[in-house]
């Protein structure tokens, strides 16, 4: 090839080029704001400071204090029990004994509560086994884990040994949880206390609280009493045993089941609750500022309840929770339908409906 035909063709390859960097710059350049990714887990937080509402009907408890332990005061107004231990050192170790209604989310949400605590990520179902042993004591079956890491705010500098040992015992229709933190070497010199402090734990059942939520639902058919609620549950929905912590209980659909329980003023505010109501189908907690996103409010007559639907995971497979919190008096009312996903989402209705015929006085 000659060379004037060479060049030729060079020039027209360089032409051509700049055209169609010509063209592209005539499009319309658009810009796309991408959010950020919300994180699959959030951190979890301690249960004392979600102010959980502690169970009702509880049965005294009782112990031996080991020696060393001194009691302090109770700056949440939770717990049943609340202690200190020093080392010549300086170092404090916090014990503290505390009571909630049902499972407060199962194994798995409380252990990883109490891994947040020491800065350590949460775990999934699999990894249990691994990090949880059991012990039989005179109180019962106590389930246990222990938790090495650090405090909040240490830094790669600056880390101080954080450690965690922490026990909980079910019952019925509460668990009881049992926990001591400090500095790492402190408290594994208070293991052996620890140890015999639970086998000391014994309970006077004869001093539980009888309470209102142990007496029947008011009948949907007579007026309230006043400060008191009524309702009207659908036809297909099947009456059960209202348990310790229940004013209602139906089977709904077959397998879902539907509860009502009322506690003391907020028992710890809307995010709290909700939290520990997508605890229970496998969710992550929520932020302050998600919670507007997650929730509706249907008001009837004077009353309003702040509504959630969460569908999430259990053992039995895809679970689904649909549930509603009515501040009340001095009451916070929780109406929950929680089972499989097809028939939560087939009663949904009823459940509305359920809420639309509460009347108060």
């Amino acid at each position: 090839m000659s060379s004037s035909a060479s060049s030729l063709r060079l020039c027209l390859t360089v032409l051509v080029g700049l055209l169609m960097i010509t063209g592209c710059r005539k499009a319309p350049i658009t810009s796309y704001t991408i959010p950020h990714e919300v994180e699959t887990v959030a951190k979890p937080a301690d249960m004392a400071s979600q102010a959980v509402p502690a169970a009702d009907g509880a049965p005294e408890i009782l112990w031996t204090l080991p020696t060393g332990w001194t009691d302090q005061p109770d700056q949440t107004g939770m717990r049943k029990g609340s202690f200190a231990v020093k080392d010549q050192a300086g170092h404090e170790a916090v014990i503290a004994v505390t009571v909630f209604p049902g499972d407060v989310g199962g194994d798995l949400a409380n252990i990883n509560r109490w891994r947040g605590q020491v800065q350590l990520s949460p775990i999934g179902e699999a990894d249990l086994a691994a990090v949880m042993t059991e012990a039989d004591l005179p109180a019962g079956t106590f389930k246990r884990v222990d938790l090495t890491g650090s405090e909040a705010g240490s830094t790669a500098t600056h880390a101080t040994s954080t450690r965690l040992i922490g026990a909980w015992l079910k019952q019925d229709s509460r668990t009881w949880f049992f926990k001591m933190i400090g500095e790492a070497s402190l408290v594994d010199s208070q293991r052996a206390a620890f140890d015999a402090f639970l086998k000391s734990v014994h309970f006077n059942t004869a001093a539980a609280s009888t309470g209102t939520t142990s007496g029947e639902a008011p009948a949907a058919t007579n007026a309230p009493a006043p400060g008191e609620l009524a309702w009207t549950a659908p036809a297909s929905w099947e009456t059960k045993p209202l348990g310790a912590m229940r004013k209602a209980s139906y089977t709904v659909g077959g397998q879902a089941d539907f509860s009502l329980i009322a506690f003391p003023g907020q028992a710890g505010g809307d995010l709290a609750n909700i939290n520990r109501w997508r605890g229970q189908v496998q969710l992550p907690p929520l932020t302050e500022a998600q919670l507007p996103a997650e929730t509706q409010s249907l008001a009837s007559g004077p009353l309003t309840f702040t509504l959630v639907d969460f569908t999430g995971q259990s053992k039995a497979g895809p679970t689904r929770l649909v549930g509603a919190i009515l501040a009340f008096g001095d009451q916070s009312y929780f109406f929950k339908l929680m089972g499989p996903d097809a028939v939560v989402a087939s009663a949904k209705p009823e459940f509305i409906a359920f809420l639309k015929s509460v009347t108060a006085r």
